[in-house]
């Protein structure tokens, strides 16, 4: 069998966000599949080209590598400035003489593709990261400046309009929230086409990191991105400050790519925040950790970072967003609240007797481990390809 995978990013160039992770594992599970598979991959102009593949060049029938295209004709462009600069003519040109049995597209970020006509498949399938009119919409509540904002609102209503022609040009859409699922297979024609497919993780704790660790509560993220550096602000202030009047030892230390600006701005809140940056050892951050805190106020789709926090067989604190879409229960699997005075009871019970947590951390772990695997992943593809 001869399947198309379109990328809109490059997984193989840091950093190693989510989306990028994500679609690492799609490669993996097609490649254990055994089909022939040709991969093309969209590099930001900023990032270069990859040089190595981790191994799975070996693998893959083939990889190409395209550099994302920018003009400012794209302002007044029907798609979206992020649609329309991943359409690229050397892409194109590579796919004018292929024919495939199955063409996956990563996002709507590739539909153009599909509407182009520049794909020769006998089917095509869609892999939703999130609704990406829903995920615009949110940014557009947290950038500053007003022509951010409005950048942003327009990528969303154009999105909007790309969306509502996914059920007319997909024979089948694969999405990693459930909510979002339900939400788009409403207006379906074909709704028993729309599939839950939970997100892998792609790294995995040996086991459940139970019993007693120290007073510290980690959070792992892109602080790059401005909603997570509100949302993470919003946790510090209204949470942390208010748990640290109670418990002197408690600490937070922070993870991630972070402006200098913003390590300023934390570093003021408390002395006792230490922004680490990017480390060398994470694992050793995770061992020592009472918790992952995991506050997110903004966004779409499924957050990765909850899922991964509780592959690494941490206890994860969240917000109800930071669940969004998943399977994950709250006092099951992990805690979550929006309410900030039980977040302050969790952290302090927490530091206080970390050890009556130990079953809930078992528990996420164990349905993190059958859930979102790339085994799982494989699995369900594999019914899907047998299916079609």
């Amino acid at each position: 069998m001869k399947v198309l995978l379109l990328c809109f990013d490059n997984p193989f160039l840091p950093p190693n966000e989510g989306g990028k992770k994500s679609m690492l594992t799609r490669i993996r599970s097609l490649c254990d599949l055994g089909v022939e598979l040709d991969v093309v991959l969209l590099n930001k102009r900023s990032e270069g080209f990859s040089s190595e593949y981790g191994g799975l060049e070996e693998r893959v029938h083939t990889v190409k590598q395209y550099q994302m295209r920018f003009s400012y004709g794209m302002l007044l462009s029907r798609y979206p400035i992020c649609v329309s600069k991943r359409y690229v003519r050397e892409c194109v040109d590579f796919l004018a003489d292929k024919e495939y049995d199955l063409a996956i597209y990563e996002g709507a970020h590739m539909m153009k593709y599909r509407i182009k006509g520049a794909v020769n498949a006998k089917k095509h399938w869609l892999y939703m990261h999130d609704i990406e009119s829903a995920y615009r919409r949110e940014l557009s509540r947290t950038q500053k400046g007003f022509a951010k904002r409005l950048l942003q609102r327009m990528e969303a209503r154009r999105f909007r309009h790309l969306e509502k022609k996914i059920d007319a040009l997909f024979d089948r859409v694969m999405f990693v929230s459930d909510e979002e699922r339900e939400a788009l297979a409403a207006h379906s024609t074909h709704p028993e086409d729309y599939i839950y497919l939970p997100v892998p993780s792609t790294s995995f704790a040996p086991a459940p990191r139970t019993g007693k660790r120290g007073k510290i509560l980690l959070y792992v993220g892109d602080l790059s991105l401005e909603h997570n550096v509100l949302s993470l602000f919003w946790f510090l202030q209204e949470v942390f400050l208010r748990v640290q009047e109670r418990d002197r030892e408690a600490s937070v230390r922070v993870i991630g790519r972070i402006s200098e600006e913003n390590r300023q701005l934390l570093a003021e809140v408390s002395e006792r925040i230490e922004v680490l940056g990017y480390v060398d050892d994470l694992q050793a951050e995770l061992e020592g950790a009472a918790a992952i805190v995991c506050p997110v106020l903004y966004g779409a789709g499924v957050k990765v970072k909850t899922i991964d926090a509780i592959a690494q067989g941490q206890l994860v604190i969240g917000t109800a967003k930071a669940v969004e879409g998943t399977k994950l229960e709250g006092g099951t699997h992990l805690i979550v609240s929006d309410e900030a005075d039980a977040l302050i009871g969790a952290c302090l019970e927490i530091l206080k007797d970390r050890g009556q947590y130990d079953a809930m951390i078992r528990q996420g772990f164990a349905f993190v481990t059958s859930h979102h695997s790339v085994e799982n992943q494989t699995a369900i593809l594999a019914d899907m390809i047998k299916e079609s």
